[in-house]
Formats: C-alpha cells, sequence, structure tokens
C-alpha cells in the first residue's frame, strides 16, 4: 500500500516496559535456542527475542522468589552481574539487597532443572578460566574466588591491556596511586 495505515495491524508493545540490567544480562540456550536472561526492574526475566518471561515466578514449577527480589535494592540493580555457567548449565547474577553496599548474594537459576538456589556469595565479575569459573569479591579485598572453593589474593594475576590507538609491542609501566 501507499500508507503504513495499510497493514491494518494493532501496533503492539516490543518489551511490555520491563527492560534489563545490561551488566546482569547473558546469552542462555536453553534447547530451542538462546534467550538472554537478566534482572529486570522486579524480577529475573528471559528475553527469546519477541517477549519476556518472568523466571523467578513459575507457579507451575514451584518456583517464586518474589519476596528475595523485594528485598532487592531496586536502585542498585545496575551492579547486579550475570553469568552464564554452561558447563554447569547455570546462569548466575550476583545481586545487592537493601541496605548493602556490595553485592550480597548469588542468584542461580539451573535452566535444565528449572530451579532457582539463593546464596550468601559476595561477588562481583565472572569469568571462565582453565576450567575453572572465577568471580571477583564484591568487597574491597582485591580476591578472587571460584565456585568449589579457590581463593586468591590476586597477586599473581597478571593483566594485559590492549587499545587501539596503543601500538602492540611496547612497554610501558601503569602505576595507580
Amino acid at each position: 500500500g501507499d500508507s503504513p495505515d495499510d497493514l491494518k495491524t494493532t501496533p503492539q508493545p516490543l518489551s511490555d516496559s520491563v527492560g534489563l540490567y545490561h551488566r546482569s544480562m547473558d546469552y542462555v540456550d536453553i534447547g530451542g535456542g538462546d534467550i538472554i536472561v537478566g534482572i529486570g526492574k522486579n524480577g529475573l526475566y528471559g528475553f527469546d527475542g519477541y517477549a519476556f518471561r518472568n523466571l523467578g515466578v513459575q507457579p507451575e514449577a514451584g518456583i517464586d522468589i518474589t519476596t528475595f527480589i523485594n528485598s532487592l535494592d531496586p536502585l542498585q540493580h545496575r551492579w547486579a552481574y550475570g553469568f552464564n555457567d554452561i558447563k554447569k548449565n547455570q546462569y548466575r547474577c550476583f545481586v545487592r539487597q537493601s541496605g548493602y553496599a556490595y553485592n550480597n548474594k548469588e542468584l542461580v537459576w539451573d535452566y535444565k532443572k528449572n530451579r532457582i538456589s539463593i546464596f550468601d556469595r559476595k561477588g562481583n565479575a565472572m569469568v571462565e578460566w582453565n576450567n575453572n569459573v572465577l568471580f571477583a569479591s564484591s568487597q574491597s579485598d582485591g580476591k578472587v574466588h571460584s565456585i568449589g572453593g579457590l581463593s586468591d589474593n590476586g597477586t599473581a594475576i597478571t593483566q594485559t591491556l590492549e587499545w587501539s590507538w596503543w601500538p602492540v609491542g611496547d612497554e610501558v609501566i601503569v602505576t595507580f596511586d
């Protein structure tokens, strides 16, 4: 047709105004394709490209973490950090409860068994390294931990920083005072 009105369709909202906090998001393959999982303004959500689904409230599976979600500080959701632990089929997310200045809980969704667990773990960024999932302490102690026990003060960890405008191979010592 000559006009967009010729489509004769009713506009539908894309996101239902849920939105996910970017640090909490990760892709998860639940067997029928990837979904994006993350913390939204009032829950743990999955987004399949068309609609959001509240993963934290699934009465048919006996899941309802509403009380836990309500204990979180919504103004601090931007600090939530999510990670897809592919080997364990788990989406992991560190979150901050009201009254805390750091992430103090870990929310774990086992997407193969469709179960949610909550742990007292203080963590931030996560990464898989040497077949271990490591996470940084959310407190200012510089420690690195793994699920299952490994802890390190981080002094033996070397870092390589690269910038597109800085030639590779230049030796530069950077100090932070």
